[in-house]
C-alpha cells in the first residue's frame, strides 16, 4: 500500500492518492478527483491489472484530498471482502458535497482539528 503526493510539473498544486496492492495481479488506485489514471499508467511498470475510480468524489475546489485518502485507507482495509466499484458505491455519495461532509465528520472523530 502507498499514499503519494504529487504535483504536476507545470501545476501549482499538489494532489493525495492511494495505490494497493489487494492481490497478486491486482493494483487499486483511488483517486479522489478521478483524474490519475493517465499520469498512473505512464509512470508505473506493472504487468497486473489496474482497477481506477474514473469518477470525482471530492468537490474541485475542496483542499481535502489527503483526508479522502486516508478515509478510503480506512474503509478499504475494513471492507477487503468487497470489490473496488462495489465499496466506492458503498462508501461515497454521487454528490461531491455529501462526501465532503462525509470526510469532515469521519476526521473530527479522529479528533482532527478543522480550520
Amino acid at each position: 500500500m502507498f499514499t503519494f503526493l504529487f504535483s504536476v510539473s507545470t501545476g501549482e498544486g499538489k494532489h493525495w492518492f492511494v495505490i494497493i496492492r489487494t492481490s497478486e495481479h491486482l493494483v487499486e488506485i483511488f483517486d479522489s478527483l478521478g483524474s490519475s489514471k493517465n499520469y498512473i499508467k505512464d509512470n508505473i511498470r506493472y504487468e497486473g491489472v489496474f482497477e481506477y475510480n474514473t469518477f470525482p468524489v471530492q468537490c474541485q475546489d475542496s483542499y481535502y484530498c489527503g483526508a479522502f485518502a486516508i478515509y478510503f485507507l480506512v474503509e478499504r482495509y475494513s471492507n477487503l471482502d468487497l470489490e473496488f466499484e462495489e465499496l466506492l458505491n458503498d462508501i461515497f455519495s454521487p454528490t461531491c458535497e455529501e462526501n465532503q461532509q462525509k470526510v469532515k465528520e469521519f476526521l473530527l472523530k479522529l479528533d482532527y482539528k478543522l480550520k
